[in-house]
């Protein structure tokens, strides 16, 4: 008995800990809804020349795949949700950020992003992508998940 509340008491402890967690993420955490917004972040990105961390989810419509949602995590760990598929205009203040060399895009496992983006007409640039650059130095090992490749 003993052992079973101490591993309660271990759980709870732990739950608390990831609902604080998960509340400072979500506090952190804003979805761009105007152009204007959209147009004023990739301003800010351009300018500070800092990298952002970027993921894209996309669904298909026919052939052609597009980009549904985009988040962005800048270096001031603000993370940013675009519903693109819900307003495309936003991929239109997007591109600047995309096509432009001095920001770094970060991303993980690119290739099928970068298809979509370039079905959508954008031509990203500078990118780095952490499963090529795993491979890079761990030929042997080939593509990794993300989730194994942050447990390093």
């Amino acid at each position: 008995m003993v052992y079973l509340t101490a591993f309660l008491r271990a759980s709870l402890k732990l739950k608390e800990t990831l609902n604080h967690q998960a509340d400072k993420i979500l506090q952190r955490t804003v979805e761009v809804q105007t152009s204007k917004k959209a147009r004023s972040l990739t301003e800010k990105w351009i300018k500070s020349g800092a990298p952002i961390a970027v993921d894209i989810e996309s669904h298909n419509n026919g052939k052609r795949g597009k980009p549904g949602l985009i988040t962005i995590k800048d270096d001031s760990k603000n993370i940013y949700l675009f519903r693109t598929g819900l307003d495309n205009h936003l991929m239109v203040e997007l591109k600047i950020t995309f096509e432009n060399p001095k920001v770094i895009k970060i991303m993980h496992g690119a290739g099928s992003d970068i298809r979509c983006l370039r079905q959508s007409g954008i031509q990203i640039q500078n990118i780095f992508d952490t499963s090529i650059e795993h491979i890079k130095i761990h030929p042997a090992n080939g593509s990794i998940g993300l989730n194994e490749l942050c447990s390093h």
